[in-house]
């Protein structure tokens, strides 16, 4: 197979994001809502995602061997995000795998990892 292979998931968000080694202050609300062609729009802080997209993180190989996340979330945000003095940025990658009825994975900001949680909201409801 070449090129990249994208992975559509339904409409996710995620409830805040906290610094894995920081106080618990220290947290901003995700929402990402990915579409059935592989694009991610959405919010990370006061940021809006200007250009996400999720693909596929594991090839056969990397599946064979349970290496790396079987997705893979990355984009560019409308202005700088700082959580902390050490997870800031306007970039990020964002590891997922589904667990059960959620998305788990990590948030990188300036290559600093926070904890992400992503649930499933219901069809027609608003963001929490």
């Amino acid at each position: 197979m070449t090129g990249v292979q994208t992975c559509a998931l339904p409409i996710w968000y995620s409830v805040p994001a906290k610094v894995l080694a920081g106080p618990a202050n220290n947290s901003i609300s995700v929402e990402f809502m990915i579409h059935p062609d592989g694009s991610v729009t959405g919010t990370v802080g006061d940021a809006t995602l200007t250009a996400g997209r999720i693909t596929c993180g594991r090839s056969w190989f990397g599946r064979l061997l349970h290496m790396n996340s079987p997705y893979r979330i990355a984009g560019q945000l409308s202005t700088v995000v700082r959580v902390s003095e050490q997870a800031w940025g306007d970039r990020f990658t964002a590891p997922i795998e589904r667990r059960g009825q959620s998305l788990d994975g990590s948030l990188f900001l300036g290559n600093r990892p926070l904890r992400l949680m992503l649930t499933r909201r219901p069809a027609g409801r608003p963001s929490p």
